[in-house]
């Protein structure tokens, strides 16, 4: 989904946002065709983020402009990463060929994320987490389950958790006191806070559909359910203004609403949950898909309840 903003001073121009928070701008001009028949040109600025993504955007925006209809069985239901490879780059040499192997989960690539979230350099820390995004990622990763244990238990994996947990709740906290000096600091704390929702709706999804135990000791901890809680913070994110942040907290709340227990569920509801959530919808609905489905699956999910 990409969320769009009307420059008020050229109501012809957008500020358009991806998920991958890919930024471009979009142009509209009236053109007289050879055949005296009006016409509109459609240009496409990028301003920043990834080329190659940016040229996915390009393409899907330019055939719609043109008419074109989408094949909706390409589409992903759910859209986890904007990433689709874990660079070899990342990993240890010793780390490489036993990654491979789908049958034994490998601890390093873990523990070579905890060396990055440890960096004093941004450059590192965010290439950190977006690693992590993609281990967690069941879909991509052969090591998702031991990686979204890390997120949510922490219990050999303690930083990785904790860093996790900062970048959702005070993202400014997990920069050096160099880059806080620095403009684009508040742009790397959105990126950075976007990731480690996603994060943790990975992480999620994984361990329900392993039917992993993590997931029932983690949903009855205070850390989660009491004041101020990781529930509290992902229900905030439901009204927060921007949609991105909220499609994956309603990523991480409905998985709670499809796993957990009966008692759980009636908490959630008792906080507000299906106000924030239609909310949401109707943003959704307005300006950003992806969001859209993951509110009216969870609506139809608490009918039942």
């Amino acid at each position: 989904s990409i969320v769009a903003k009307l420059d008020s001073s050229d109501y012809a121009s957008l500020l358009a946002e991806a998920l991958d928070y890919t930024t471009f701008h979009i142009r509209l001009y009236k053109h007289d065709t050879i055949n005296e028949n009006k016409g509109i040109l459609v240009e496409l600025q990028r301003v920043g983020g990834d080329s190659f993504n940016y040229m996915k955007y390009v393409k899907a925006i330019l055939a719609a402009a043109r008419g074109e209809a989408i094949d909706e069985s390409k589409k992903s239901s759910r859209r986890r990463s904007s990433l689709t490879y874990i660079p070899a780059s990342i990993l240890p040499s010793n780390v490489k060929e036993e990654y491979r192997q789908p049958a034994e989960p490998n601890a390093k690539c873990i523990m070579h994320i905890e060396e990055l979230v440890n960096e004093d350099r941004s450059d590192a820390v965010l290439l950190g987490i977006e690693s992590l995004l993609l281990l967690t990622d069941q879909e991509r990763s052969h090591v998702s389950l031991s990686a979204a244990e890390a997120v949510l238990n922490g219990t050999r994996h303690s930083v990785i958790k904790d860093f996790v947990h900062k970048c959702i709740r005070c993202p400014r906290s997990t920069l050096s006191q160099e880059d806080n000096e620095f403009e684009y600091a508040s742009r790397q704390c959105a990126i950075m806070h976007n990731i480690a929702l996603a994060v943790l709706g990975n992480s999620l999804q994984t361990a329900s559909g392993a039917e992993c135990p993590v997931l029932s000791s983690v949903l009855q901890s205070e850390e989660w359910l009491g004041q101020s809680g990781i529930v509290d913070v992902l229900l905030s994110e439901l009204s927060n203004a921007d949609p991105h942040d909220a499609y994956h907290a309603a990523r991480c709340l409905n998985t709670l609403l499809d796993s957990a227990m009966p008692e759980l569920k009636a908490m959630l509801i008792e906080r507000g949950l299906p106000r924030a959530m239609r909310v949401s919808q109707k943003v959704g609905h307005r300006r950003h898909s992806l969001l859209a489905q993951e509110c009216d699956s969870a609506l139809m999910s608490m009918e039942n309840v």
